[in-house]
């Protein structure tokens, strides 16, 4: 199948109307620019009650800090987790030449999700094939206005890095459908993860880096560890 052909498969299966309320604006020529741009400083949010009453995470008062980010508010899960692997160690910072992944469709999943603007939930980990114990965990939670909350963080010699909650601006829904003309699914994800790299709007918890319990493990699930226990290693 060509790559223009696959395209529009997708499109036809996933792509959903834009939903009433959306943050478009009209140029005044007739056409909408969906792109969401800021110029000032980027702030820092802190101190909020939680706000888990949210239907979507849609604030920062969704985020909850115990060694590691999660937000407490609602949410759907657009796409299942995408699960990758790294054939060179340190997995946070994986060339995309040196993934592996077993389902190719889950990449266009979140590409598609990006594409349509929806509201929700998307995430992905790549774990290392080399046995030396990293990984990274990348949550996304697509506001459906133009924005996503951005979260996770990696691990590394018995050291976890917290990555920052930021809200960052996502480019041109047309920018990830240009992402899906790729043929390689390598290329594909390394467009998204570069779509994704724009400065930050508001900062909801900053980044910080803690050692690892003990009962910690390098798989989806326990990349958050809680509060309390024996600690190795040294941040």
């Amino acid at each position: 199948m060509s790559r223009s052909a696959r395209i529009a498969l997708l499109c036809l299966l996933a792509c959903v109307p834009e939903k009433d309320g959306a943050s478009d604006s009209t140029d005044g020529t007739g056409g909408t620019d969906t792109a969401v741009s800021s110029t000032a400083e980027p702030t820092t949010s802190g101190g909020d009650e939680l706000c888990s009453d949210h239907a979507q995470t849609d604030t920062c008062c969704c985020f909850r800090d115990d060694m590691g980010t999660t937000s407490v508010c609602g949410g759907s899960q657009l796409c299942p987790l995408l699960m990758l692997g790294c054939k060179e160690s340190p997995a946070y910072i994986c060339a995309a030449a040196d993934l592996a992944i077993a389902d190719e469709a889950a990449v266009d999943c979140l590409l598609l999700a990006l594409a349509n603007g929806e509201a929700g939930k998307l995430a992905w980990f790549i774990d290392d094939l080399e046995g030396g114990g990293t990984y990274e965990d990348v949550r996304l939670d697509l506001v459906g206005d133009g924005t996503l909350f951005r979260q996770g963080g990696y691990l590394e010699d018995n050291c976890v890095e917290v990555y920052a909650v930021d809200r960052v601006p996502l480019p041109a829904g047309d920018y990830f459908m240009g992402c899906l003309e790729a043929a390689d699914w390598r290329d594909r994800f390394e467009c998204l993860r570069n779509g994704l790299e724009t400065a930050p709007s508001e900062t909801c918890i900053a980044g910080y880096s803690h050692d690892t319990p003990t009962t910690v493990r390098s798989r989806p699930g326990a990349a958050r560890p809680l509060a309390g226990g024996r600690y190795v290693g040294s941040c």
